[in-house]
């Protein structure tokens, strides 16, 4: 018998109690059969009766044996047991998660009618104030011959992230993956400044002294081409098919890829490490932050109310531009 326990009710499984109640009907009936052959028939008709009744009662005799093996009159109580790890589950897990939102400003196209044209509404950049600054990840970069002097990095479509390692005795591009792990280095014989993206599997990289620029595959670690410019180099930072590099002598050079050379654009003053965004070159120096387009025709600048040294500069899709410094 199958007993489950629901509140204060029990659900009883009859099939086993059918079974017996078709015996019992089975065998009342032999018993009525047996009554009507010893009132009416012979001896011997009688004794040939008894003799096919008592196989029939060995029969009925077996099917309910049957049910007493198998075990139908058996009573099962289901039993669960909770997992000691789940008991605590309320008590030490507070919150399996949070939902935050997060907006992303759209381009809204309208369309007018006939030969009215159309109409591009781009909505205002994600305010500083909407920013919140988190950290993702940190990175345990390990030392070469010497401690580290991270004065670059950059990250590739897969994750992985490449530091400049510009020690004078390491002399090293350093990367590893997105959870901190150690790949492989790249070293050089000449001091390395900044390092920018090319491509999924692509870098460039200054080198000061040399005045030029590599590129370098990532994968295996060869230097795909060199390409010279006029002065010592630093910031480097590539768009849009273009190479944007930090001068020393108060320029910024565009380069073309592959190796084809812009014009000159000026710098407002030295600065070593710069970024850019479609037509717009931002770079950084003594706490102040320009902006200006690919002929130095500034647009606007911005004064931090510091003058520590900048250690490196970046922006962010609404134009927003960041620049960290040693004591920052």
């Amino acid at each position: 018998m199958l007993r489950h326990k629901k509140g204060n009710k029990k659900i009883i499984s009859i099939t086993w109690l059918e079974n017996c109640q078709n015996a019992k009907i089975n065998v009342d009936d032999i018993a009525i059969c047996l009554d009507k052959t010893k009132q009416h028939a012979s001896n011997i008709q009688t004794f040939l009766g008894i003799h096919k009744l008592t196989q029939e009662v060995e029969h009925q005799e077996g099917k309910v044996n049957a049910v007493q093996i198998n075990l139908n009159l058996e009573i099962f109580d289901l039993q669960l047991h909770i997992n000691p790890m789940l008991q605590k589950l309320d008590k030490d897990v507070s919150a399996f998660g949070q939902v935050e939102p997060n907006l992303t400003r759209k381009t809204i196209l309208y369309l007018r009618k006939e030969n009215e044209g159309q109409q591009m509404q781009v909505p205002l950049p994600q305010s500083v104030h909407e920013i919140k600054l988190s950290n993702i990840h940190s990175f345990d970069i390990p030392k070469g011959k010497s401690k580290c002097l991270i004065t670059g990095c950059a990250m590739l479509e897969d994750g992985r992230v490449i530091f400049v390692d510009s020690c004078e005795v390491n002399k090293r591009l350093v990367v590893m993956n997105s959870e901190g792990s150690f790949i492989k280095e790249k070293q050089f014989e000449d001091l390395v400044m900044d390092v920018t993206k090319v491509d999924s599997n692509t870098v460039a990289v200054t080198l000061v002294e040399k005045n030029s620029i590599s590129i370098v595959d990532v994968n295996s670690s060869e230097v795909l081409q060199t390409l010279p410019v006029n002065t010592k180099c630093y910031g480097i930072y590539f768009t849009a098919g273009k190479l944007i590099v930090s001068l020393a002598n108060n320029l910024i050079q565009v380069l073309d890829i592959p190796a084809n050379i812009l014009p000159m654009v000026p710098k407002m003053d030295h600065a070593t490490y710069v970024s850019a965004m479609s037509d717009r070159i931002y770079h950084a120096a003594n706490g102040v932050i320009n902006c200006c387009d690919l002929n130095g025709s500034v647009y606007w600048t911005f004064s931090c109310g510091h003058s520590d040294h900048s250690v490196g500069l970046a922006h962010d899709k609404s134009g927003n531009v960041f620049e960290p410094t040693r004591s920052s």
